[in-house]
């Protein structure tokens, strides 16, 4: 009774106590089902750790690229707390290199000899994929490590990559999703992937696995972050709050040119191994030479150029692009890559470019915007041109202050050509269940 009675005397602090209590009670159950669950499945592993190999076999051999300072500095913690375990449980033999700096993880993949490598595993963010991605397509010997899949274990903040393509997010805590990625890695379920290549300029270039965004949604998702003491309510606040300034409501204008999808093989093909030492191009070799000599008329001009007025023509003035340059004005500019079902069979690879209406309404963007993102995808929501295409050219009337985002990732805006390439990159893939 006693206690009844000081509740009923000290109504604001009983609230306030209820809210600690209730909030430090949900907290100590997601720790203590996230210890279940990682003793659970290092159980799994231990015992599968300990199954007979034959002889002729060899561990797994994977390398692992560990962005500490994902997830505001707290990625290396969760990795040694739920993913190390796992691994070191496996019996795989792995080798971590830790990034210290941005675009580490890019040269990394570039330059590492990865002879006897069966896996690579990007731990980190979003931007860690990026990174480890684009070195990965960079290198000049890609064809020979097509088959060397890719694990994503997800220590950032969104992980929109590893949810869309690799381990969609069906758990109560990061913890745990981070455990089960991690076992499916030991599983290796592999799938291929398209890539959106995107060049700029300059010659710049870097890849993308889910979206290439711009505009007035893609602005404010950035922000979420920013208003987190709102806690359940904070994507709305967010949109709310940012509908509100005028920069926000001004459309995008750019001038947009584009190919139609183009046809692919069923089997991925992959170019032959050449012994290292011995990959000279003779047949390059002999063109230059030779080329010279030929008449004008012999010369193929199949393979087409950009110009460098950026008027999407090749060097001898010819259309690059079947669609020609259009300008247009949106709220927000969309190429989603990967969107069809990654199991299905196809005859020909695109992105699809979702053109937002121009037309702003402040219900519509609030209510819109923060219900877009779904499953790492960010859904169109009032598209007034949806256009299937193997490649575009995007030029932005203006880039000042201007944010292109790739695969979540933010880059300053810029006259670009992004370019499809299918089934270019082998990724693990599972299925999350509780």
């Amino acid at each position: 009774m006693k206690i009844l009675t000081n509740i009923k005397n000290n109504p604001k602090k009983s609230i306030f106590g209820f809210i600690v209590v209730g909030f430090g009670g949900r907290w100590l159950h997601t720790k203590l089902t996230d210890y279940q669950f990682r003793l659970q499945k290092c159980r799994e592993v231990f015992h599968r750790g300990k199954q007979p190999m034959n002889h002729l076999h060899s561990p797994k051999r994977i390398v692992l690229v560990l962005n500490p300072a994902a997830k505001h500095g707290k990625a290396g913690k969760l990795f040694k707390k739920n993913a190390s375990p796992l691994l070191q449980l496996s019996g795989c033999e792995v080798k971590v290199f830790q990034l210290e700096y941005e675009g580490e993880g890019k040269s990394l993949m570039e330059e590492l000899d990865l002879d006897g490598t069966d896996m690579v595993v990007a731990a980190g963010g979003d931007g860690t994929v990026n990174e480890v991605v684009t070195g990965l397509l960079r290198r000049k010997d890609h064809s020979r490590w097509l088959n060397i899949p890719l694990g994503i274990i997800p220590l950032g903040t969104m992980n929109t990559v590893c949810q869309r393509l690799s381990s969609p997010n069906n758990f109560n805590s990061q913890a745990k999703w981070i455990i089960s990625c991690t076992n499916h890695i030991l599983d290796s379920n592999t799938r291929y992937v398209d890539a959106l290549e995107v060049k700029s300029d300059v010659g710049k270039q870097t890849f993308a696995l889910t979206d290439f965004a711009w505009g007035s949604y893609r602005d404010v998702f950035h922000k979420e972050p920013k208003y987190w003491y709102f806690g359940p309510i904070k994507r709305h606040m967010t949109y709310f709050i940012s509908a509100l300034k005028s920069k926000i409501q001004t459309p995008k204008q750019f001038q947009l040119a584009y190919n139609e999808p183009k046809l692919i093989h069923d089997k991925v093909e992959t170019t032959p191994i050449i012994p290292m030492g011995q990959n000279v191009d003779f047949g390059n070799i002999i063109w230059k030479v030779f080329g010279s000599l030929l008449p004008s008329w012999f010369v193929s001009s199949d393979v087409e150029q950009v110009g460098e007025d950026g008027t999407g023509q090749d060097d001898t003035g010819v259309a690059r692009f079947n669609e020609p340059m259009q300008f247009h004005q949106t709220l927000e500019f969309n190429a989603s890559v990967n969107s069809h079902d990654l199991h299905e069979d196809r005859e020909t690879a695109s992105a699809r470019v979702s053109i937002e209406s121009d037309k702003f309404n402040l219900f519509q963007f609030v209510k819109h915007g923060a219900s877009r993102f779904v499953g790492g995808k960010h859904l169109p929501v009032n598209p007034t041109q949806e256009i299937f295409c193997s490649e575009f050219q995007i030029i932005p009337n203006k880039v000042e202050d201007e944010w292109f985002t790739i695969d979540n990732e933010q880059f300053e805006a810029f006259t670009c050509n992004a370019t499809i390439i299918p089934k270019c990159l082998s990724i693990i893939y599972g299925t999350n269940t509780q």
